[in-house]
């Protein structure tokens, strides 16, 4: 448990959290509108959900961007070009 706490407190950890929480300002706007459309709820999160997937999918791309280049998942890139 004391390792895994100590994992959360770093610099990547908190530039995700920080981006986290922005996420929810910045997609209440949306949702009220999809609510004012009368969405029902678990719509309006899918859909809000794919419209946050849009604006972060850069932001996210650098926060995680900065992993190691002999991953699993790079292995299969090479190999599997699509």
């Amino acid at each position: 448990m004391k390792k895994y706490l100590k994992t959360l407190f770093n610099k990547r950890y908190g530039i995700y959290h920080l981006r986290w929480q922005i996420s929810a300002f910045v997609m209440l706007g949306p949702m009220i509108v999809l609510q004012m459309f009368g969405l029902p709820l678990w719509l309006n999160l899918m859909v809000g959900q794919f419209i946050g997937a849009i604006i972060f999918f850069e932001v996210d791309k650098r926060i995680f961007g900065q992993h190691k280049k002999d991953t699993l998942e790079n292995e299969m890139n090479k190999n599997f070009k699509i």
